[in-house]
């Protein structure tokens, strides 16, 4: 993988990371192909851009978000690419002062556009509800 192409993973890593703190649902979805397939524990997968926007909240601004990442691994071809991290996802939900924390490693890749910019196309989580976190917003 060349270094300008690990850069540009890492920095979509980042504006999403970015983007779903400030609730900008917008440009999280401008990162991801139409067909995106999400895994997560114990639920069937996600499957496309359109099916992921219609689990967001209405009004994104009204929960708090806050996550850390930690990029373990960054590889990939010329077209394919994917990413192995560390990351926590802390959420407070408008109903509850009390907040919700998940934690675990993400396993995504990304596919090379035509337009030369990469795009989230598959991601699998493990992020598990931790010990002494609020109650499960979903």
């Amino acid at each position: 993988m060349k270094p300008a192409d690990e850069s540009a993973i890492r920095a979509l890593c980042q504006q999403w990371l970015d983007a779903s703190m400030t609730g900008d649902t917008a440009s999280v979805l401008a990162l991801m192909a139409d067909d995106a397939v999400f895994i997560t524990p114990g639920q069937p997968p996600i499957v496309g851009k359109a099916a992921f926007a219609a689990l967001l909240p209405a009004n994104p601004a009204s929960m708090r978000l806050v996550a850390k990442q930690e990029i373990l691994e960054v590889g990939g071809t010329d077209d394919l690419a994917w990413s192995r991290s560390a990351l926590i996802v802390t959420v407070t939900p408008p109903s509850s002062a009390q907040p919700v924390t998940r934690s675990g490693h993400t396993l995504t890749l990304f596919a090379r556009h035509p337009s030369g910019h990469w795009l989230l196309t598959r991601d699998a989580n493990t992020l598990l509800l931790q010990p002494g976190s609020g109650a499960d917003v979903g």
